[in-house]
């Protein structure tokens, strides 16, 4: 869903349950605190969140909520589709520690309602934890 936060800027909400497995189906994340956040259920498994940037639409950052007290986590941003182009990464991955990870895009995403945002994590140990993020997007068209 979208949610305005100023004329012309929306964001793209995803909460930790949107978070899945890109390694395998025996790893998938853990959630904890009563669904607060994922925690990984093996440190060697990728995860990702996945949102089509909408026609009319352009992302141009992506912010992550989570706790990573030994700084060992890196987060991903790639711009993907569903006819199958490869991915092309928007931004440089990002060592996390703890809090708020804003990663502005150095190549923005045009919306077409076939492109997507997809947010990689890579968990340094199963003790990283992700609450959620968002993605921000400006009206275009």
């Amino acid at each position: 869903p979208l949610k305005m936060v100023e004329a012309g800027v929306c964001i793209i909400v995803f909460s930790c349950s949107a978070i899945r497995s890109s390694s395998s189906y025996r790893f998938l994340a853990n959630v904890g605190g009563d669904g607060q956040y994922i925690t990984a259920s093996g440190a060697s498994v990728y995860y990702y969140a996945q949102k089509i940037i909408p026609k009319g639409y352009t992302a141009t950052s992506c912010t992550v909520y989570g706790l990573d007290s030994d700084a060992n986590s890196q987060l991903r941003c790639y711009q993907t589709d569903i006819v199958g182009t490869a991915a092309s990464a928007v931004v440089a991955a990002t060592t996390i520690s703890s809090g708020a990870w804003t990663m502005n895009f150095t190549s923005n995403i045009v919306g077409d309602g076939q492109k997507a945002c997809t947010i990689y994590f890579d968990p340094g140990d199963t003790a990283d934890r992700i609450y959620g993020g968002k993605i921000e997007i400006t009206k275009t068209t």
